[in-house]
């Protein structure tokens, strides 16, 4: 290993001491922004702030919808995967009752 891989190593151990895990056992943790895609970390952020005036907490919900699934909240096409889900979920619950 040399001294540029021990130096960011170190680094990101510190940076992840600093950060308070608000939500233990997610996904997400740890993982710094830079290992998620900056459109989907945006748009995940804005629609979680619609559940938490928190943006720290918001941003950790999404990092861990976004570890399970890269494109939770936009489609390769640009379409709102989230949409989807909630609309299938919609039909779902209608179909039960």
């Amino acid at each position: 290993m040399d001294k540029i891989e021990i130096i960011n190593k170190v680094m990101s151990k510190l940076a992840k001491k600093k950060v308070k895990d608000m939500l233990p056992g997610g996904l997400g943790d740890c993982e710094s922004d830079s290992n998620f895609d900056p459109e989907q970390l945006n748009k995940g952020i804005e629609i979680e702030l619609e559940h938490t005036h928190d943006k720290d907490l918001a941003k950790e919900i999404t990092k861990d919808h976004l570890t399970e699934l890269p494109n939770y909240y936009l489609k390769d096409d640009g379409s709102s995967r989230l949409e989807i889900m909630e609309q299938d979920a919609e039909k779902e619950l209608e179909n039960k009752m």
